[in-house]
């Protein structure tokens, strides 16, 4: 395993439930001061839509009230009124959230005008939308980074934990993305994103192993609870 292909460099996120910062392997307190230390972001996250085609058994929707959630999409118009507010040194915008930003009719368009105002875009999904016509309008114009979720090789586990998905389509989706993305040369850096848990821990080797059979340059491994670290450390350290 090369000790550069994991990447833990991530934004917030859940630890002993509280709000911490993994960076480089290392846990930091995201106190408010360390929260708004700039006077203006650098990297702000913006949700397309609050619709979504799974139902994840870690993603929070499954806490919430369904009654009282009103499922929305962003239209190009609301994100270009967006944008103009937006400070011009802002270094990303990230377009992740609650929902599957595929499923925004608009998507394509949105990353565009992000691209256009010259900041680095980023794309977390599911994948699952990725069919070919998806792969080659997102390429028109394409984001800085590409993440997919993906929280194991296994198909059972995979399945099971990301519920409503189908594990061929998806491996078949990441075949074609990264087979245009090389064969013209696009920018864009994918990498796949694996939640880590007690259910899947035993599946990180054999992950890695999947992303360098497919040529995917990251992994990213994110929700790493305080026994989960325990473990890493006594497996890889």
């Amino acid at each position: 395993m090369q000790d550069n292909y994991i990447n833990f460099e991530r934004p917030e996120t859940l630890y002993s439930g509280e709000r911490v910062m993994e960076r480089n392997g290392k846990i930091q307190d995201l106190t408010p001061s360390l929260l708004f230390k700039r006077k203006n972001p650098q990297h702000i996250q913006i949700e397309t839509t609050t619709r979504c085609n799974l139902k994840c058994t870690m993603c929070p929707r499954q806490t919430y009230d369904y009654a009282r959630l009103k499922f929305d999409d962003m239209t190009l118009k609301d994100f270009e009124h967006i944008l103009k507010k937006l400070p011009k040194d802002l270094g990303t915008i990230s377009f992740h959230g609650l929902g599957e930003p595929l499923l925004n009719k608009d998507i394509v368009d949105i990353i565009a005008t992000a691209n256009g105002g010259h900041f680095n875009t980023l794309l977390v999904t599911n994948g699952l939308l990725f069919e070919h016509s998806m792969i080659t309008n997102i390429f028109q114009s394409p984001p800085g980074q590409i993440i997919i979720s993906m929280d194991s090789p296994d198909k059972f586990r995979y399945e099971q934990i990301r519920k409503g998905a189908n594990y061929n389509v998806l491996v078949n989706n990441i075949k074609e993305l990264i087979n245009e993305k090389a064969k013209n040369a696009y920018p864009t850096h994918i990498a796949i994103q694996m939640v880590v848990s007690e259910n899947n821990f035993s599946d990180v080797s054999n992950m890695i192993e999947f992303c360098r059979r497919h040529d995917i340059p990251s992994l990213n491994l994110v929700g790493i609870h305080s026994e989960i670290r325990s473990l890493w450390k006594k497996k890889y350290h």
